[in-house]
């Protein structure tokens, strides 16, 4: 089987897909003839994780997308984290040429991370400078997302690098900043009551000694004219 390197997630699936033109499962003159192509098919049918493994009566579509999810590889998941500020990741298993590779696996499984899936230039450029792949860190999601207009959960396992780990961890790294940040300005609320409480009782110390002078003035100014 001819290696994956340097190909686009889009060949990767267009070569996992190939077998059903050739057993004619899903003949794409047929899908077409119907205003549907293989990919209209998969997107309405796909499921990222059957509840019903094995059920009696299915459509022709659903047939077609069940065979594909058969070709995937459930232990370990690609993420994508392009809009990880957002909180927003995609995932999806890996297809045969993938687990061969151990893409994912032996390698980060983010999509956009340079150590995904690196060229052989690449991992010779690294040899020569003494560098390796980096260590990995196992992480088990707990992914939320909706599909056929239901929300569903799902734990998923991936294996990303340090530096996507972090990416990984944001929201948890952001709400613990949150924390800090919100316990700081508690404190900082303290102090400034304090201050002003302290601020409040000097005033009104400062207050009560003016109008005891001022009422000793007046007692002198009134005993005067009785010792003349």
């Amino acid at each position: 089987m001819a290696s994956s390197r340097g190909m686009t997630a889009y060949e990767r699936e267009k070569r996992a897909m190939a077998p059903y033109r050739q057993d004619g499962l899903s003949s794409e003159s047929t899908l077409q003839i119907k205003g549907k192509t293989e990919f209209d098919v998969l997107k309405d049918n796909l499921r990222f994780i059957r509840e019903d493994e094995d059920p009696k009566d299915v459509s022709y579509e659903e047939r077609v997308a069940r065979a594909y999810e058969s070709k995937l590889f459930k232990e370990y998941a690609l993420i994508d984290l392009k809009h990880y500020k957002t909180h927003q990741i995609a995932l999806r298993w890996r297809t045969a040429e993938e687990v061969i590779a151990f893409i994912g696996e032996r390698t980060c499984a983010s999509l956009r991370c340079p150590y995904h899936n690196p060229s052989p230039e690449q991992l010779e450029s690294m040899s020569e400078q003494g560098l390796s792949m980096p260590r990995l860190q196992a992480f088990e999601l707990p992914f939320t997302y909706h599909e056929a207009g239901q929300q569903k959960q799902a734990l998923v396992k991936v294996k990303v690098c340090e530096r996507c780990a972090r990416k990984v961890t944001y929201k948890a790294a952001e709400n613990k900043r949150g924390e800090k940040g919100g316990k700081a300005q508690e404190k900082n609320q303290r102090i400034r009551n304090s201050t002003n409480s302290q601020e409040e009782a000097n005033a009104k110390r400062s207050d009560n000694r003016h109008a005891r002078s001022a009422n000793n003035g007046q007692t002198r100014r009134s005993e005067s004219p009785r010792r003349r």
